[in-house]
């Protein structure tokens, strides 16, 4: 029977291999050192887990823009391979939604990378509406 809650400090280790099956390799210690940070954002990540193992996870958090106002948004959205198909990232984004209810946040969004083709489906079925193609740029300081 698989169980969504909020992500713990133990969790480390199956959140890490999740990050490196998502294609973002991250140590250990550093995943606990941003786990730490969000909690004391205003976000949450919650964890699926089945048999006592982390098999998903979601992130999100309160955002706010001068041309969109505020929102929620989820960052990042994990599955382990081979429980893909078993409803587990629709219990998770749920989850996600309903802190961002429960927050007062009038709208989620999310951004994705644009050869995950078979994400992008999964979140039209959920009624998300793609909204635009963007290019992302970054400068590391």
């Amino acid at each position: 029977m698989m169980d969504v809650r909020r992500v713990r400090a133990t969790d480390v280790v199956d959140v890490s291999r999740l990050l490196e099956e998502l294609g973002y390799p991250t140590a250990e210690e550093l995943v606990a050192e941003r786990l730490a940070a969000i909690a004391d954002r205003e976000g949450a990540v919650f964890v699926a887990e089945e048999e006592g193992k982390v098999v998903g996870w979601v992130h999100v958090s309160g955002a706010a823009s001068l041309h969109y106002g505020p929102f929620a948004e989820v960052t990042g959205l994990v599955i382990a391979d081979a429980h893909r198909g078993e409803g587990i990232g629709t219990r998770l984004m749920g989850e996600a939604e309903a802190w961002a209810n429960e927050c007062g946040y009038p709208t989620v969004r999310l951004r994705s990378r644009s050869s995950r083709g078979r994400t992008h489906a999964f979140y039209l079925g959920l009624g998300y509406s793609k909204v635009k193609e963007q290019v992302m740029f970054t400068k590391d300081l």
